[in-house]
């Protein structure tokens, strides 16, 4: 009880820090949380939420230089989501991500044969209205869900996936409406 009192604080606390301390952030709603989140966002970044939203604990959104993340009310993160941004990634409202889920609009690059370590290729990422991403998911670069469409634990999504419906298997193939 004192628990969800403290985190629900916390978490109301940490909403007004951002929304102004922070220039880069325009925030209308609150996150709602019932642990501890990180939100790394760098000074020529940006950050928009649409609305309220709710934040597990170990939630990880990094929004680097340059790159926009926009996130629309309603949205749930569970826990552990990882959520990296590097070039722009665009959630539309109501969408809800289980535990484990990994979204990143950019991968290293390679030159000369070696894994560069802070020289990446960037592509954006779009996610509909009301979709539904199960647990272990992960979203890459130059992926776009559309809007009512449900993505099955442990899937792999790549790129853009067509019409709405339901998305299993690594890479994802539609099994259904």
């Amino acid at each position: 009880m004192l628990k969800n009192i403290f985190f629900r604080i916390y978490s109301i606390l940490y909403s007004i820090y951002l929304k102004y301390f922070f220039k880069n952030i325009n925030m209308k709603g609150y996150i709602l949380s019932n642990g501890f989140f990180d939100i790394e966002i760098d000074k020529n970044a940006k950050l928009i939420i649409k609305g309220t939203i709710v934040i597990r604990s170990g939630v990880l959104i990094a929004i680097r230089n340059n790159a926009k993340l926009t996130v629309g009310g309603g949205c749930f993160f569970n826990r552990n989501v990882s959520v990296v941004c590097r070039e722009e990634i665009y959630i539309d409202k109501m969408s809800i991500f289980g535990e484990n889920v990994k979204i990143y609009d950019n991968d290293h690059k390679i030159i000369k044969g070696r894994v560069a370590h802070s020289d990446f290729t960037t592509k954006k990422i779009y996610i509909g209205n009301n979709c539904w991403v199960g647990n272990d998911v992960n979203i890459l670069k130059g992926s776009c869900i559309p809007e009512d469409t449900v993505i099955g634990a442990m899937s792999l999504v790549k790129s853009k996936l067509e019409k709405k419906g339901v998305y299993i298997g690594i890479p994802v193939r539609r099994i259904g409406k």
